[in-house]
C-alpha cells in the first residue's frame, strides 16, 4: 500500500470515529432530555424560538450596510398584510409606476417616502396606506414607498444613498424616531457602519448553524452556553437609544443636505406615538407632571401594574423612578428599573419620549428652512386613529393621507 493510499485510509478511520462519537453523544443528549423535564422544557422553547424567528425573518436579509432590507421578490404576508416585492426590492405597485408611460410625463413628479413600519403601513392593505390614498389624490406624481420596518433615521440615510437618489426625486419625505428610541444594551451596538456589518457577519454564521437546530446536541450546548436558559435581566438606567436626541438630529442634517443635492425638496413628517398607549409621556402632559407628581406616580404605577406587556412599560418604569428620586422616596428602584431583556435587531422598547425628538426635528427644520408636517394634532383626536402603540389604523392613513395631499400640493404649486 502507497503512504498516500495509507494516509487516505487513516483520515476516512478518523472521520467515520468523529462521526460515531457525535451520533453517540446525540443519542446520550437525547437520552439525557428524556428524564431532564428541565431540559426538554429549555430545548422545546429553544426550537419554537428559532421557529418564530424563521417565520418572522422570510421577508427581509440582512445587509452590511443598511442592516437589513426587503427581500427580492417576496411576496406574502408581512406584519398581518399582504405585500408583494419586485426583484429589487420596490413594492410591486411602485415598481410598476416607474414603468407607467402615463405618469412619465416631463412635468410629472417623484415623491419619495422613508420611514419605519409606520410609513410601511404596518397592519394595513398596500392600498389603504397613506402613500396608496395619497397617490390616488395626486394623479399627476409618482409616489414611492422606500420605508422598511424597523428603520431608524440612520437607516433612512443609508437607503436614500442606496435607492432614493437614483429614482430622482423631487420632494422627499422623511418620517424616523420611533426605532430612534429604542434601546441597546450597549454603545457599540448603536446604529453604526460597524454595528450592521458585524451583525451582518455574525447571522451569516449564523445561517449555517442554524441547520443544526433539530439536533439535540447542539441545541444542548446553546443552553449550556446560556442560550434559551433563564431570561437575561438588564437595568434600564443603564441603557442607551439606538440613536440619541443628537444623532438623530445630525441624521436628520444630513439627510436634508443630500436630498436638496439632488435637487430635490426635503420634507419632515412628524407621526407621534399612540397618546392613549404613552400616557403621560407626552409634551403637554408635562405640565401635569410638575403640578401634581404624587397623582402622576401613582397613575404611572398602576400602568406598570395593569399593563406589564406595554410597548412604554420600560419608559413608565423610567420616568416613575426619576419621580420617585424628585420625591425622595424610599421606594427600592432596582426591583422597579430591573427588567427582562427584551433582544432584537431592531432594538428593544423605547426608552425616551418621542417629544424630544419632534423637538429637535422642528427645531432643525426651522434653522435649514424645510417644511415640517406634524400630525400630532390631527392623529391624536382619537383612538380609532392607531392600531397598537403606534401603528395607524386605516382611519389613521387616511387623515394623514389628507393632510400630506393639502400640505404636499402646496409644495408642488410653489416650486420649492
Amino acid at each position: 500500500m502507497s503512504v498516500f493510499a495509507a494516509r487516505v485510509k487513516t483520515t476516512l478511520i478518523w472521520c467515520l470515529c468523529f462521526v460515531v462519537i457525535i451520533a453517540v453523544l446525540e443519542i446520550l443528549a437525547r437520552m439525557f432530555c428524556l428524564v431532564s423535564p428541565a431540559l426538554n422544557t429549555d430545548i422545546e422553547n429553544l426550537q419554537k424560538t428559532y421557529a418564530e424567528q424563521q417565520r418572522q425573518s422570510v421577508w427581509y436579509h440582512y445587509s452590511p450596510t443598511l442592516g437589513w432590507d426587503i427581500a427580492s421578490g417576496y411576496q406574502g404576508e408581512l406584519y398581518r398584510s399582504v405585500r408583494e416585492f419586485d426583484q429589487t426590492g420596490l413594492l410591486s405597485v411602485d415598481a410598476d409606476q416607474l414603468q407607467d408611460r402615463q405618469k412619465s410625463q416631463q412635468n410629472s413628479k417623484t415623491i419619495v417616502f422613508l420611514g419605519d413600519s409606520v410609513t410601511f403601513g404596518y397592519g394595513v392593505a398596500t392600498a389603504q396606506t397613506f402613500i396608496e390614498q395619497l397617490d390616488q389624490q395626486l394623479p399627476g406624481s409618482r409616489l414611492i414607498n422606500l420605508a422598511v420596518p424597523g428603520y431608524s433615521s440612520w437607516q433612512g440615510l443609508q437607503i436614500f444613498r442606496e435607492k432614493g437618489v437614483s429614482l430622482e426625486p423631487d420632494i422627499v419625505v422623511i418620517a424616523f424616531h420611533f426605532n430612534d428610541r429604542r434601546y441597546v444594551t450597549e454603545l457599540s451596538r448603536q446604529d453604526s457602519a460597524e454595528h450592521f456589518e458585524q451583525i451582518y457577519h455574525y447571522t451569516r454564521w449564523r445561517a449555517y448553524l442554524e441547520s443544526l437546530q433539530s439536533s439535540y446536541l447542539y441545541l444542548c450546548a446553546l443552553i449550556l452556553a446560556g442560550e434559551g436558559g433563564e431570561k437575561q435581566t438588564v437595568r434600564l438606567d443603564t441603557l442607551l437609544p439606538r440613536v440619541s436626541e443628537q444623532r438623530y438630529r445630525d441624521n436628520l442634517q444630513v439627510l436634508i443636505s443630500e436630498v436638496r443635492g439632488v435637487g430635490a425638496e426635503p420634507v419632515l413628517l412628524l407621526l407621534p406615538d399612540n397618546p392613549f398607549h404613552a400616557i403621560y409621556y407626552g409634551e403637554e402632559q408635562l405640565n401635569l407632571v410638575r403640578t401634581q407628581p404624587q397623582f402622576v406616580a401613582e397613575a404611572l404605577a398602576e400602568n406598570i401594574h395593569e399593563n406589564p406587556h406595554n410597548w412604554f412599560n420600560a419608559l413608565t418604569r423610567l420616568q416613575l423612578a426619576e419621580l420617585y428620586q424628585r420625591q425622595n422616596n424610599a421606594v427600592p428602584l432596582d426591583e422597579l428599573l430591573t427588567v427582562e431583556l427584551y433582544n432584537s435587531v431592531h432594538g428593544g422598547y423605547p426608552i425616551v419620549a418621542d417629544y424630544p425628538y419632534h423637538r429637535a426635528a422642528n427645531a432643525l427644520a426651522a434653522k435649514e428652512g424645510v417644511a415640517v408636517i406634524d400630525m400630532r394634532l390631527a392623529l391624536n383626536v382619537s383612538a380609532d386613529h392607531y392600531l397598537d402603540f403606534a401603528h395607524l389604523s386605516v382611519a389613521g392613513h387616511k387623515v394623514v393621507a389628507q393632510q400630506l395631499n393639502s400640505q404636499l400640493s402646496a409644495i408642488e404649486k410653489s416650486g420649492r
